[in-house]
């Protein structure tokens, strides 16, 4: 593989995780069967953790470049203020 067609492939990979770590927004709290607020902060932390730890790697590696993996202008952190659907304070 050249190394393009790993930077590429990183991009997907870290697109998917993203887009999963959005998906804890559309759990219903009301629906008890899906809803576990344990389970619920566990994944955000478990998200948080991997993003964090892509993103570091991405920029202490002098041969990598944040913007190439949309990570320049990302905030891990944003994932562990994700509410629920329905959510009530």
């Amino acid at each position: 593989m050249e190394s393009l067609d790993y930077k590429i492939a990183m991009l997907e990979i870290i697109s998917e995780i993203k887009d999963k770590a959005t998906y804890l927004k559309t759990i219903d709290t009301n629906n008890k069967t899906l809803y576990n607020p344990d389970y619920f902060n566990g994944m955000a932390f478990a998200y948080h953790v991997i993003l964090d730890g892509i993103k570091t790697y991405i920029e202490i590696d002098e041969d990598l470049d944040l913007a190439d993996f949309g990570l320049d202008d990302y905030d891990p952190a944003e994932i562990l203020s994700y509410k629920p659907l329905n959510h009530k304070e």
